[in-house]
C-alpha cells in the first residue's frame, strides 16, 4: 500500500483475486488504454472470472446484461455482501431495474422509462425533498437529480456522487478556497 490508503482494500469483504494475485490481476502498473490502468475494459475484465451465463448471475442482475460492474460493486473491498457499494438505490437492491429501465428482454434493455427528474419523480416526491423553500438548488430546479446522486449505487450516503463537502466543491470549487485578507484589528 505504498500509493493507496489500505483501508479501501481491507473492508469486511475483500475481492478474492486481490488476496491471490494482487493488484496486477486487474491493473497494469505503468500505462493502459483503459481507465484506472485496467488490463481490459469492464465488463470484459470482470467476466473473465465471473460467469455471466450462470443462472445465479442472471438472477442477481435482473436478467440485464452486465455493462459496468463497478457502478454497483466495489472492485476492491466492501462492507456489504457481494462487494456491493454502501448505498444502493432500492430498485437496484430489490432487483427492480425495470422500474427505471426498459425490460431486460427488450431490444434496448438500458433505455430509460422517462428522462431526467421525471424518471425520479415516478417514485420520489420532489416537494418533500426540497423542504418547501422558495430558493431551489439549480440541479433540483432543472430536474437534474443525477448531477448530485448516482442512480444505481454509491460508496457515499444517499447515493451522492462524492462525500460531504466534496460533492458541493465539485461544481463550486471557489467555495473551498481559503479567504484571507490583511486588515486592521477589529475591536
Amino acid at each position: 500500500y505504498q500509493c493507496h490508503k489500505k483501508e479501501s482494500y481491507e473492508k469486511n469483504v475483500v475481492h478474492a483475486v486481490i488476496g491471490k494475485e494482487g493488484c496486477r490481476a486487474c491493473h497494469l502498473s505503468h500505462s493502459s488504454d483503459e481507465k484506472d490502468l485496467l488490463t481490459k475494459a469492464e465488463p470484459g475484465l470482470c467476466l473473465a472470472c465471473h460467469d455471466g451465463g450462470k443462472d445465479t448471475f442472471k438472477k442477481a442482475h435482473g436478467g440485464y446484461p452486465p455493462r459496468s460492474c463497478s457502478a454497483c460493486h466495489d472492485p476492491h473491498s466492501s462492507d456489504g455482501a457481494k462487494l456491493l457499494k454502501a448505498s444502493l438505490h432500492s430498485p437496484v437492491s430489490g432487483g427492480g431495474c425495470d422500474s427505471c429501465h426498459a425490460p431486460a428482454s427488450g431490444a434496448k434493455p438500458f433505455a430509460l422509462q422517462a428522462t431526467g427528474g421525471a424518471l425520479c419523480a415516478n417514485c420520489h416526491d420532489a416537494a418533500s425533498l426540497d423542504g418547501g423553500g422558495t430558493v431551489q438548488h439549480a440541479p433540483v430546479k432543472a430536474g437534474d437529480c443525477i448531477a448530485c446522486h448516482d442512480p444505481h449505487a454509491s460508496g457515499n450516503a444517499h447515493l451522492t456522487r462524492a462525500p460531504g463537502n466534496d460533492l458541493c466543491l465539485g461544481c463550486h470549487p471557489q467555495m473551498g478556497q481559503k479567504f484571507t485578507a490583511p486588515h486592521k484589528v477589529v475591536a
